[in-house]
């Protein structure tokens, strides 16, 4: 085989040439081919904002009148369906009853209705025999 000489033999040609000043000119030619219009934008975020803002405002509109309707029953609107538990269900006496209330339930009683002590004893001994009353207040 035969050496090759690369810069002392004739080299091969392409066959493809550029025109004189073509890369001079390409960028002025090529905006010159591109029409200028305006195209309509449809910014995404946007619409995604929106609806944020409305299920956010929905839940918290849903939210702050859970809490306050709640916050607003009291105890007071249990008491009818209370009063008639108590009076339906004739298992109860009055001593059950009693013993579940706090002091600071028979202190707002007393308070109520102007309860003197010696009201309530001469009640006690009128209604109930002493034995029973003894026997009662013993056993809590």
């Amino acid at each position: 085989m035969k050496p090759v000489k690369l810069n002392t033999e004739p080299k091969i040609k392409t066959g493809f040439t550029v025109p004189e000043g073509y890369f001079e000119s390409f960028s002025e030619e090529l905006m010159n081919q591109i029409k200028e219009t305006d195209s309509k934008v449809i910014p995404l975020k946007s619409k995604l904002l929106i609806r944020l803002s409305v299920a956010a405002s929905v839940a918290l509109f849903l939210g702050l009148g859970t809490y306050f309707y709640v916050l607003t029953k009291s105890e007071s609107d249990y008491s009818e369906q209370i009063e008639m538990y108590l009076t339906s269900n004739t298992q109860l006496t009055t001593h059950d009853i009693v013993s579940f209330m706090e002091y600071s339930d028979v202190s707002s009683l007393e308070a109520k209705h102007n309860l003197q002590p010696d009201e309530i004893e001469g009640f006690l001994l009128d209604n109930y025999e002493i034995d029973e009353i003894i026997t009662h207040s013993t056993e809590n």
